[in-house]
């Protein structure tokens, strides 16, 4: 089990509210079995921004994006780097 960026874990733990905090989550973790749903993936996109300090191009907004904090870090890696997809 590979972990993820802790920095991106605690932003994505902001928006599951009800995930209990001793509950592991992996890179390929689905995030919609720990309650992520649109609603909250638009609000983690801005808090994203916000706490990353980029901006995810309209490319990013894609189902495959949210599925998993893999697909997040891609997004954040190539959001970081200004390539868009």
């Amino acid at each position: 089990m590979t972990t993820p960026d802790p920095e991106l874990v605690a932003v994505l733990r902001r928006h599951l509210p009800e995930l209990a905090e001793d509950t592991p989550i992996a890179e390929d973790t689905p995030l919609a079995e720990l309650g992520l749903d649109s609603m909250r993936a638009v609000d983690l996109l801005f808090d994203i921004e916000d706490t990353f300090g980029v901006v995810l191009p309209d490319e990013a907004l894609r189902a495959d994006t949210f599925t998993s904090p893999a697909g997040l870090r891609a997004a954040l890696d190539r959001a970081r780097s200004g390539v868009s997809g």
